[in-house]
């Protein structure tokens, strides 16, 4: 009593008596209509993953051209999906980074890593530098060439900035404690000298 779909196909024809008769042939397609539900919910899931990550995803063609940005993508540089994709990874990378990425896309090209990971700047469509965690990675045809790459961002700014500051702080303080006229140490717990300014040095 179980249903299953199937495939139908017929053909009319005369036989050698001349009389008129129907072929029909019939195929059960109940493997391939299971392998075509799960790709549709494979296509279903990535495309939710893709679209509402709270990361930029995003596609690449092997030059450097995107073919498909999401939301996230969009709102950390502040363009448009059609502007963004009128653009190349090149430009809107920060011009003192752009050498970086070549390097490590030769070695993937190469076959010496399947992807690569950098903190990098790009530039934000105010001209504002935008500091990122950049993952990339190749995707392979049918003949195992590159096809294209899929590409993620995170925005580090504000952690860039945070790390900015607490230097700027140590070196304040460090030259503060140098140029204080009187000895400056600090010890560990079993008296060893960690930290001392140039009057202990001298003294």
């Amino acid at each position: 009593g179980e249903r299953f779909p199937h495939e139908i196909s017929s053909v009319s024809f005369k036989d050698s008596n001349g009389i008129q008769r129907t072929s029909v042939s019939m195929v059960d397609i109940t493997e391939r209509k299971k392998t075509e539900e799960n790709l549709r919910l494979s296509e279903a899931e990535f495309r939710a993953a893709f679209e509402f990550s709270a990361l930029g995803m995003s596609l690449m063609d092997i030059n450097g051209r995107w073919l498909r940005v999401n939301e996230s993508f969009c709102r950390i540089l502040g363009y448009t999906n059609k502007e963004l994709l009128s653009l190349t990874l090149s430009e809107i990378t920060h011009p003192g980074d752009r050498d970086k990425d070549q390097s490590l896309m030769d070695e993937v090209f190469s076959g010496l890593k399947e992807s690569y990971h950098l903190e990098k700047r790009l530039t934000h469509k105010s001209g504002a530098v935008v500091w990122v965690h950049q993952a990339s990675s190749v995707v392979q045809d049918a003949d195992f060439k590159p096809s294209h790459w899929t590409v993620q961002l995170q925005d580090i700014t504000e952690q860039k900035n945070i790390e900015n500051a607490l230097r700027e702080e140590r070196e304040l303080l460090r030259t503060l404690i140098d140029n204080i006229p009187t000895g400056i140490f600090i010890k560990d717990l079993q008296s060893r000298k960690l930290l001392v300014n140039k009057a202990e040095c001298e003294f």
